[in-house]
């Protein structure tokens, strides 16, 4: 899942927790054994194949690709994002952090939408 319809490269570390659609940083573990390129839908896109009309509970592990992963529902659905989503889930570590600054940059391209 993306922001948008797209192939993207996805850069599969040995460390497969450390594999991620970013390119690894200094602080990552492990190194990088492969490149491979991925298309990318959107929620909406996958959720109009599948049937789905609405998201209670959004669990995301994308190795801080989430906000590209939320960007892909307000592109398509820009007036019911927020019920669509209704609810989000992250794993524990760096929760705080990493949901307020999805939250943050959320209501700014929301209000640029509307």
């Amino acid at each position: 899942m993306g922001a948008r319809r797209e192939i993207k490269t996805f850069v599969e570390n040995e460390r497969p927790q450390q594999s991620s659609f970013l390119e690894p940083g200094q602080d990552c573990w492990g190194s990088v054994k492969q490149r491979i390129d991925i298309q990318l839908d959107t929620i909406d896109e996958y959720c109009g194949l599948a049937g789905i009309d609405h998201i209670d509970v959004l669990k995301s592990d994308t190795q801080g690709f989430d906000l590209d992963v939320l960007r892909g529902n307000l592109k398509e659905a820009p007036g019911d994002g927020w019920e669509k989503l209704s609810k989000m889930a992250q794993e524990e570590r760096a929760l705080t952090k990493r949901v307020d600054a999805m939250l943050i940059e959320w209501a700014k391209l929301s209000e640029e939408v509307q």
